[in-house]
């Protein structure tokens, strides 16, 4: 405790992050890629698809770069909000492929003068 009454953060022990005992490896591309980001982000080795990013030792600034390294990859743009929602590999990759179908409908739509169909 610091004179103030405040905890001393720097006096306390390093978090110890366990590796966790059901680990799921990424299932699809999307999945590695985010596992890939996480990992190189945060510092681990080893992320599995539903692992917990903040239990991985995630904070809100790493999350902005993860969002941002997803942005730059597949084009899509996932809010923090949505991405608090649900903190694992499997969760964000289904968002990343929500929005680029999302992306690629509206497209098509566009491009077939509001129809809807590519066809």
């Amino acid at each position: 405790v610091t004179a103030s009454g405040k905890t001393d953060r720097r006096a306390l022990p390093a978090p110890v992050l366990e590796e966790s005992a059901s680990y799921i490896a990424p299932r699809n591309e999307v999945e590695e890629i985010i596992a890939l980001h996480w990992s190189e982000v945060l510092g681990v080795d080893k992320v599995g698809a539903e692992d917990d990013f903040f239990r991985l030792g995630g904070n809100s600034i790493q999350c902005i770069q993860v969002l941002s390294r997803v942005r730059t990859t597949f084009g899509v743009t996932i809010s923090p909000r949505a991405f608090f929602a649900g903190p694992t590999v499997a969760s964000l990759a289904v968002m990343v492929e929500e929005e680029v179908l999302l992306e690629l409908e509206s497209s098509v739509t566009t491009e077939s003068g509001g129809e809807g169909t590519a066809g």
